[in-house]
Order: C-alpha cells, then sequence, then structure tokens
C-alpha cells in the first residue's frame, strides 16, 4: 500500500519577504515530529499579490528566496512545493514560478504560470496579473519515489487541458499553489478542484494564502484536498492553519480501474496534445492516424507551424487547405493559450498532392 503525507501551509503573506520566509521556517519547525513527505506553500507566499510588486520582488532562479527553500527542504528531508514567487529571467522578464525541491534539497521542477490572471468581473474582483508578468510555457511533472507529481499555478486550474497535459505525462498528484479571492473563491474554489481530480481521477492539493481583509487583494483561503472521486477529504476555512492529508495512490489505482475513464477516451475521435517552441516558431509534431497507414514512411510524422495566426485560420469548422482541398473541422482549439496545447479531432484521410508530398495543414490528428 503506497500513501503518502502532505501538508498546506495555509500562511499570511506579509509586506517582508525574510519574515515570510521565518514564517515557513516556524511551520516546518512544527511538523518535524509529524514527518510529511510533501509540503507545498501559497501561490505568491512570499509577496503580496499586487501586480505592482511582482518586479520589485522578483529575483533570479538561486537567489535568496530559492536557497532558503533549498535549505528547509533538505533540513526537514522533505519535497517542497515553494508555492509561487516572483521570478525575473536574464532578459528582464517576470515569471509567476514555483520551485520544487527533492530531500536533499535538489531542485527538481520548475513551474512558470501559463495562463495569467487577467479578469474583470462586473461588481467584483480586476485583476490584471499580465500588466507585469510574463506566461510559462509547458506543463510540469517531477519524479519522487513515489511516482511523478506535477505542479500547476492557480488560474492554470480553470483549464482542463493544463491538467490533462499533467495527468498524461503521469502525474499521481497534481500539487497546486493558488490564490483565490473573495470573487471566484466562493463560486469556483472547491468546484475547480473537485471538476479537475474527477476529470482525471487524481488527487489536488490546493494550498491558498491565509485571508488579510486588510490586503488590496483578499485571498479565499480554504486551503483544499480533494481525492480521485471528486470527493473533498480535507478543507480549511480562511484562517491561518496547516491542512494535512494522506493520499492513499493505491486507492488512485482502484478508482482508474473500477471506473476506466483515462483508459476509456476515444483516441480515434480526438487527442489533447502538447505545442512546443522552436525557432521562433511554434511547431508541433503530429502522428498520422490509424487509417493513414498506407502512406508513405516518410510522411508519417510531420512537424508543421502552429503560430497563432496558422491556427486561427485552421480553426473554422469548414476552411480551404494550403493545397486548395476543403476540411471538415480538421483541427479545432479551445483555451485561451493556443501555442501552448490543442485538442485535434480525426476527421479528413491525408493525402499526397501532385508532388507526392502531404500539405501540412491536411495532416488529420488521431
Amino acid at each position: 500500500m503506497t500513501k503518502i503525507k502532505v501538508a498546506a501551509l495555509q500562511m499570511p503573506t506579509v509586506a517582508d519577504k525574510m519574515e515570510n520566509l521565518n514564517t515557513v521556517g516556524r511551520y516546518l519547525k512544527n511538523l518535524k515530529n509529524v514527518k510529511p513527505d510533501f509540503v507545498i506553500l501559497p501561490e505568491m507566499f512570499c509577496c503580496p499579490y499586487q501586480t505592482e510588486n511582482f518586479p520589485v520582488y522578483a529575483e533570479e532562479e538561486g537567489g535568496p528566496v530559492w536557497q532558503q527553500l533549498s535549505s528547509y527542504a533538505k533540513e526537514y528531508g522533505i519535497y517542497l512545493i515553494g508555492g509561487s514567487m516572483p521570478e525575473k529571467d536574464a532578459e528582464g522578464k517576470v515569471y509567476n514560478t514555483s520551485y520544487v525541491f527533492e530531500r536533499q534539497g535538489k531542485q527538481i521542477g520548475k513551474h512558470r504560470k501559463a495562463h495569467l490572471f487577467d479578469i474583470d468581473v462586473k461588481g467584483g474582483q480586476s485583476f490584471r496579473e499580465s500588466d507585469t508578468l510574463t506566461a510559462g510555457d509547458r506543463d510540469t511533472v517531477f519524479d519522487t519515489e513515489f511516482g511523478k507529481m506535477g505542479v500547476i499555478i492557480c488560474f492554470d486550474i480553470r483549464f482542463p487541458e493544463m491538467a490533462r497535459m499533467t495527468v498524461n505525462d503521469g502525474a499521481k498528484v497534481i500539487f497546486v499553489p493558488a490564490a483565490f479571492n473573495m470573487t471566484t473563491g466562493p463560486a469556483h474554489w472547491e468546484l475547480s478542484f473537485r471538476a479537475r481530480a474527477l476529470d482525471n481521477q487524481i488527487y489536488m492539493v490546493g494550498c491558498a494564502p491565509a485571508r488579510d481583509t486588510s490586503a488590496g487583494y483578499i485571498s479565499w483561503g480554504h486551503s483544499v484536498v480533494t481525492d480521485p472521486w471528486g470527493k473533498a477529504i480535507n478543507m480549511l476555512d480562511e484562517k491561518e492553519g496547516v491542512l494535512m492529508a494522506e493520499l492513499d495512490l493505491d486507492y488512485e489505482d482502484d478508482v482508474r480501474d473500477q471506473l476506466p475513464l483515462l483508459k476509456s477516451r476515444r483516441h480515434d475521435m480526438y487527442k489533447l496534445e502538447k505545442l512546443c517552441k522552436g525557432n521562433g516558431l511554434s511547431k508541433r509534431s503530429i502522428p498520422l492516424s490509424q487509417s493513414s497507414k498506407e502512406l508513405n514512411h516518410s510522411t508519417r510524422l510531420r512537424t508543421i507551424p502552429t503560430s497563432p495566426h496558422f491556427l486561427h485560420r485552421l480553426s473554422g469548422s469548414r476552411s480551404t487547405n494550403q493545397c486548395g482541398k476543403r476540411m471538415d473541422g480538421a483541427l479545432r482549439y479551445i483555451g485561451n493559450r493556443k501555442n501552448l496545447y490543442t485538442y485535434g479531432r480525426r476527421s479528413i484521410r491525408a493525402e499526397p498532392n501532385e508532388n507526392g508530398t502531404v500539405c501540412s495543414n491536411q495532416i488529420p490528428t488521431s
């Protein structure tokens, strides 16, 4: 039986960066005898959650906050999902980044928030992370002795593709540093975690900051753990505290065997595919569908451009491709990160043109 102990630190965030780090240290010291395997911190645990603060608090990878988190992981022998913090790269871009450290303090994961929190709810919360932050461009999975684990950040959870990519990459648990607010929290916090847990038959662990009603951005709190059946098995209220849970990974396997949703997906009808960047132009490798096996071997795997402009031209239900032939919805795209992932709907068979080559936007997905 494989069980792991997780702890989510629902801590307050203050203006003093080092005071926030000291708070983490006090929590970890108090948890020493409990011996959790994984500890997760909140989103922007060391920086008040306001756009103007992100460039000011930003550090390069390996900076003082990074070093202290690494030291904590080693001192207490834990996997530490370092919530998130503003990260500055060599070009001066700032990201909302979560660093992951293994039991000896070595960094084994790094997730940059892929979906920036830009909302304007009438009569409620308005916020624009994109004013000062740059979006990440990939999902994140890291290895442990219990198997692969994943991490996404806050707004990422609203996009089913993000969690599904993480599960497709082998994650057994998805950790989510997050800071829903007093508009979105009551409406969607628990629902989002239950939905992604149910969609993917996986444990979800969400860690939020404690609520501070005097802050410029007020956190909903309510750190939560949901199980593969879609049930919230433990949740805090808005106050400061530690959420503890024991996750039975064998139970996750049992749920997937008894209700085989992941195994029953129709890959002959649809498929979620990740996109990767190269030479300034987004590209992806597309395997041809089963019905196209008769094509020459050299045409079975193609790398095609998927720039936003190119994708837009393919997104209609019917269009004319570059070879002058009509297409019936060969590609459909959902979500707001079309340069990160895509859904493909199989609809046509690729046929070589008069030159014997396969037109790139004529290739069906499987």
